[in-house]
C-alpha cells in the first residue's frame, strides 16, 4: 500500500501540464500584440483543422457530446475518489498539497484545450477593423428614431409570415420555421461571414438542451461548448427568440469569439436572409436591444411608445418576456458575474455590456457602405454625440444570451 500511495502522490507527475499552460499563457499574452497573425496562424489555421476534426467526432454523434464528455468526466472523478481514499494514511499535512497539485494540473488540462480548441479567436482583428469601420457612438436621438425604424420593418415583415399581420394576436409559431432550422441557418451564416471578410471552415451543429428551461435557470439561453465544438441552445426559446440565439451560437462555432460581433454576424445572417421569419426575428431581437437603451434614457416617453406596438409585435415580445419569467435564473446575480467575469479576462473590458454593442457595429457598417442612409429606411440621421449607453442594463437584457 505503501508504494502505491507514492506512486499516486507523486508531485512530479502532471508537471509537464502545468509548465505547458503557463507557456501557452505567455503565447496568448504575446500574441495580443499581432491580431493578423493570430488570425492567419491560428483562426484560420490550427483552429479551421481543429473544426474540422471535432465536425467528424463529436458532430457525428446522435447526441450532444457535452453528455459523453460528462460520463467521461464523472468515471474519472470516482477513479479519483478512489485514488484519494489510498492516500487516507498520510497525514494532513501531506494531503492536501498533493490535492492541490492534482486541482492545478486538472485547471492546466483544461486551460490548454480551451485555448487550443477556440480561447485565441478572441485575439483575432475585431469585426470593426477587419472591414474597416470607424466606431460609433450613439445619443438619444439615434436610440429612438433607430427603434421606430426597426419597429416599422417589424410590422411590414409580421405580415409575410402570418396570416393576421401585425394585427395577430397570437404570437408567432415554431411551424413556420425551416424543418431543417441547423442547417439552414448553418449556411445563412457562413454566407455572412464570407461577405464580411472571414473563412469559416466546417459546419456547426447546434443541439437542444433539454429539460425546457435548463440553460434559462442558469442565466442563458444558448452557450458555445468549445470542447467538442457544438453550440446548445435552450429547447424553451420562443419561435422569434430561437433563430437569432442559434444563429448567434453558429457564429461562435466558426470563431467568432466576441459576443457583440456574433451579435452582428447573426443579425446580417437573418436580415439579409430570403425567409421573412428570419428577417423578423433579425429586428426583433434589434429591437429589445434598443429598446433597453431608451427605456433607460427616457422611461416615460419610451412607455407611451411601447403602447403603440401592434398587437402581433406584442404578443410576439410577451411570449419572449414570459418565458424568462417562466424560467427564471435560480442565481442571476451569480450566473451574470460569472459571465461578466470570464469575458473580461477574456480581454472583453466590458463584460456583458459588450452583448449590446452590436447595434452600434450595424450603425458603423452603414456609415461606411451605405453613405449615412439606413439599411433600414430612407432617412439620414443626426451626428451622434453622447457617452454609450448600457444596453445590458434593464431585466429584459441582462440574462439575454
Amino acid at each position: 500500500m505503501k508504494k502505491t500511495v507514492e506512486r499516486e502522490g507523486n508531485p512530479r507527475k502532471g508537471k509537464s501540464w502545468i509548465i505547458a499552460a503557463f507557456s501557452i499563457l505567455a503565447i496568448r499574452i504575446f500574441a495580443t500584440w499581432f491580431p493578423d497573425a493570430t488570425e492567419s496562424v491560428y483562426s484560420n489555421g490550427l483552429f479551421a483543422i481543429v473544426r474540422y476534426i471535432l465536425d467528424y467526432t463529436f458532430g457525428l454523434l446522435p447526441f450532444p457530446g457535452i453528455l459523453l464528455l460528462l460520463i467521461v468526466a464523472i468515471y474519472g472523478l470516482i477513479r479519483r475518489r478512489r485514488k484519494i481514499k489510498c492516500m487516507g494514511g498520510l497525514s494532513s499535512g501531506r494531503k492536501k498539497p498533493r490535492l492541490l497539485y492534482r486541482f492545478l494540473v486538472a485547471i492546466s488540462m483544461i486551460w490548454i484545450f480551451y485555448t487550443l480548441s477556440w480561447g485565441f479567436n478572441y485575439l483575432r482583428p475585431s469585426f470593426i477593423m477587419k472591414n474597416g469601420l470607424a466606431e460609433f457612438v450613439p445619443d438619444t436621438i439615434f436610440v429612438k428614431s433607430e427603434a421606430r425604424a426597426v419597429m416599422a420593418m417589424m410590422e411590414q415583415v409580421r405580415g409575410e409570415i402570418s396570416p393576421g399581420g401585425k394585427e395577430d394576436t397570437i404570437s408567432v409559431s415554431h411551424d413556420i420555421l425551416p424543418a431543417d432550422l441547423n442547417s439552414v441557418l448553418d449556411r445563412e451564416v457562413k454566407r455572412t461571414l464570407i461577405a464580411k471578410n472571414y473563412s469559416p471552415a466546417g459546419d456547426v451543429k447546434i443541439r437542444t438542451i433539454w429539460p425546457d428551461g435548463l440553460l434559462l435557470r442558469f442565466g442563458i439561453s444558448g452557450i458555445y461548448f468549445p470542447f467538442t465544438g457544438e453550440g446548445h441552445v435552450d429547447g424553451s426559446l420562443t419561435a422569434c427568440d430561437l433563430p437569432f440565439t442559434m444563429a448567434h451560437e453558429i457564429a461562435h462555432g466558426y470563431g467568432i469569439a466576441d459576443e457583440s460581433e456574433a451579435n452582428a454576424i447573426a443579425w446580417f445572417a437573418l436580415a439579409e436572409s430570403e425567409y421573412p421569419v428570419f428577417q423578423y426575428a433579425a429586428y426583433l431581437n434589434h429591437y429589445r436591444f434598443l429598446a433597453a437603451g431608451w427605456m433607460q434614457l427616457d422611461s416615460l416617453e419610451f412607455k407611451v411608445f411601447a403602447d403603440s406596438i401592434a398587437p402581433g409585435i406584442r404578443a410576439d415580445l410577451l411570449a419572449i418576456r414570459s418565458n424568462r419569467i417562466r424560467y427564471r435564473p435560480w442565481f442571476p446575480e451569480i450566473s451574470e458575474s460569472v459571465n461578466d467575469f470570464f469575458l473580461r479576462i477574456q480581454g472583453i473590458e466590458q463584460g456583458i455590456r459588450s452583448y449590446g454593442k452590436f447595434v452600434l457595429i450595424l450603425k458603423a457598417w452603414q456609415e461606411k457602405n451605405m453613405a449615412g442612409q439606413s439599411y433600414l429606411y430612407k432617412c439620414t440621421l443626426p451626428a451622434s454625440s453622447a457617452p454609450f449607453f448600457d444596453l445590458s442594463s434593464s431585466s429584459e437584457i441582462s440574462f439575454w444570451k
